[in-house]
């Protein structure tokens, strides 16, 4: 209890540094989940024609190995 007493003062103290810190830990991580966003759209975006150039390679080998059935 009385550990509590002592430390009261200082959480009221730390109070407004709390208050002040919290937008600025808050903007930090919502500029982090924008720029993984980022990433993660360019990732995809490059994979799209990457996996259209693989279709049109395999396509073709695909259609003959049906046919062969």
């Amino acid at each position: 209890m009385l550990a509590r007493a002592v430390l009261f003062p200082l959480k009221l103290l730390l109070l407004p540094l709390k208050l002040l810190v919290l937008p600025i830990v808050l903007f930090g991580v919502f500029i982090k989940v924008i720029v993984l966003f980022a990433i993660g759209v360019a990732f995809f975006a490059l994979l799209i024609p990457i996996f259209i150039v693989l279709a049109l390679i395999a396509g073709p080998f695909l259609l003959i190995a049906a046919v062969a059935k």
